[in-house]
């Protein structure tokens, strides 16, 4: 998730990214539109490219329904609790990206959450066009295809 730090109301706006970008898939020179068109931040290189802008954020509530399993870990979970730091809350959720997930789109208009792409070492980098506040999650469970069954560590680097 992404705002802009002076205004935290302003914030990364899924479908204005989308529609000026001209894609659904994030990769290198794909920016990221606040709710008001500003930009927040520019993706300046990527090693994977075709990052899900569609699957949002697993929470507890899906994962029953899609796995039927009650009570699992969440990146909304992981969101709120970030969220409460910055005396933000549930209201505040918004639209994310899925760095590394695949979430390919069929002639169909069908979509199904896959097996990533990247490998050990892949990587995003990103400009922040302005002051800017990030929140992370790496997707803590089990149940879905997107960390191959087995989520693993990240590293971020924050350059200033």
């Amino acid at each position: 998730m992404c705002f802009d730090l002076a205004n935290k109301e302003i914030r990364y706006n899924n479908a204005n990214s989308i529609k000026l970008n001209r894609t659904i898939y994030v990769s290198t020179g794909f920016r990221l539109y606040s709710d008001i068109a500003e930009v927040l931040m520019t993706v300046t290189e990527d090693s994977v490219g075709g990052h899900d802008t569609i699957g949002g954020a697993c929470s507890n509530q899906v994962n029953l329904l899609r796995y039927g399993i009650a009570n699992t870990c969440s990146c909304r979970d992981n969101f709120l609790t970030a969220l409460k730091l910055y005396g933000m809350s549930s209201r505040d959720i918004h639209a994310n990206i899925n760095w590394f997930m695949n979430v390919p789109v069929n002639a169909d208009g069908s979509a199904e959450i896959e097996d990533g792409k990247s490998l050990p070492g892949g990587f995003v980098e990103l400009l922040a066009e302005k002051d800017v506040l990030t929140l992370l999650s790496n997707c803590p469970q089990f149940y879905n295809p997107c960390s191959g069954w087995n989520p693993t560590p990240i590293r971020v680097i924050h350059w200033q």
